[in-house]
C-alpha cells in the first residue's frame, strides 16, 4: 500500500475524530506518518510551523501521498512561504475545501496531481461508508474513476465535455484569482463546490468568474452538492441562476457532484483529464502526472 503523509494545513481537528480517522488507516493497513510529530494527537497555530509540518511532508521522498488532515481555514497564510520549496520529487496531495489553496498552488506551480476528495476528517466519521473507503483506496492506487448514473446528479445542460479538469471550493478559487496567476483556462473543465454560501454571494462569484471571461474558454463544468447554500424551497432559485449564465454555453453543465462537502465525497483528479457525456450519464476522471 501506498506511503502516505498526514498534513495539517488549516482548522485543527477534533481530537476524537483526529483518532477515529487513525485507527480507520491502521485497519486500512495503510502505511502513514504526522511529519515532524510524535504525537498521537496535535494541532498547531502558526502559519510558519503549518508550513514547517508541510515542508518535511513535501521533501520527504519516502512518502508520495499528503493528506490534508480537515478545512475550515487558514491555508492560505502558508501561500508566501512555499515560492522558495525546491522540490525534488512530485506528491499527490489529497483533500478539499481549504485545501484548494495549496491544491491549486502546487498543481499550477509543481505540478503536483490534486485529488479532490476526503480528508482525515472524512475518515473519522462514523458514517465514512463502504464506498468511500473503496474509493480512498483507489486514490491511493492511484486509479481512474467513471462515475455513472449517480444518484442525485443533475445534467442541467446536455452534451459531451473533455479537457482537464480544474477548481475545487468556489469561494477560494475566486478568491485566489486575486492574487494567484493561473495558466490557460481554455478547453478546460471546471469544478466548482461550495458549502453554507447563500445565493447571492454564489451569484456573485460566477459573475465573476463570467466577467474574467472563463466561462467563454471551459468545455463544460461541473458544480457540487452546494450544501447548505439554499433550501429545498430554494432550488428553483439556485437554477435560475446557472440558467442565466449558461443558456447560451454549447457545452454539457452538471449539478449537484457529490465531491467536497457532501457525503459521500467522490474524488476527482484536479488537473488530470475529464469527460462528460450527458446521454449515458458519465462523468469520467482520470489521473496524470502530464
Amino acid at each position: 500500500m501506498a506511503n502516505l503523509s498526514i498534513i495539517e494545513t488549516s482548522s485543527p481537528l477534533d481530537k476524537k475524530i483526529f483518532i477515529s480517522g487513525i485507527e480507520r488507516l491502521k485497519k486500512m493497513k495503510i502505511n502513514f506518518k504526522i511529519p515532524g510529530k510524535k504525537e498521537k494527537y496535535f494541532f498547531t497555530f502558526s502559519p510558519k510551523m503549518k508550513f514547517e509540518e508541510l515542508k518535511r511532508a513535501v521533501l520527504d521522498d519516502d512518502f508520495e501521498f499528503l493528506l490534508a488532515e480537515r478545512g475550515g481555514a487558514g491555508a492560505i497564510h502558508l501561500i508566501p512561504f512555499l515560492k522558495d520549496l525546491k522540490i525534488k520529487k512530485r506528491k499527490v496531495l489529497i483533500g478539499s475545501s481549504d485545501l484548494t489553496y495549496l491544491g491549486l498552488y502546487f498543481l499550477e506551480s509543481f505540478n503536483f496531481p490534486f485529488c479532490y476528495g476526503p480528508m482525515l476528517s472524512d475518515l473519522g466519521r462514523d458514517d465514512f461508508s463502504k464506498i468511500e473507503e473503496k474509493y480512498f483506496t483507489d486514490i491511493l492506487n492511484k486509479k481512474h474513476f467513471i462515475y455513472k448514473n449517480i444518484k442525485g446528479v443533475r445534467f442541467f445542460k446536455k452534451g459531451k465535455g473533455e479537457g482537464r479538469i480544474f477548481g475545487g471550493n468556489l469561494t477560494l478559487f475566486v478568491s485566489m484569482l486575486s492574487f494567484f496567476k493561473f495558466s490557460s483556462f481554455k478547453g478546460k473543465i471546471l469544478f466548482l463546490e461550495d458549502v453554507n454560501e447563500p445565493l447571492y454571494k454564489i451569484d456573485r462569484n460566477l459573475f465573476i468568474l463570467k466577467m474574467k471571461g472563463i466561462f467563454d474558454e471551459i468545455n463544460g463544468i461541473i458544480f457540487g452538492k452546494m450544501s447548505k447554500c439554499f433550501l429545498e424551497s430554494s432550488k428553483k432559485e439556485f437554477l435560475k441562476i446557472i440558467n442565466e449564465y449558461f443558456k447560451d454555453k454549447n457545452y454539457p453543465v452538471v449539478l449537484f457532484f457529490p465531491s467536497g462537502h457532501s457525503k459521500p465525497n467522490l474524488p476527482l483528479w484536479i488537473g488530470g483529464n475529464c469527460f462528460i457525456d450527458s446521454n449515458k450519464k458519465i462523468i469520467e476522471s482520470r489521473f496524470s502526472y502530464d
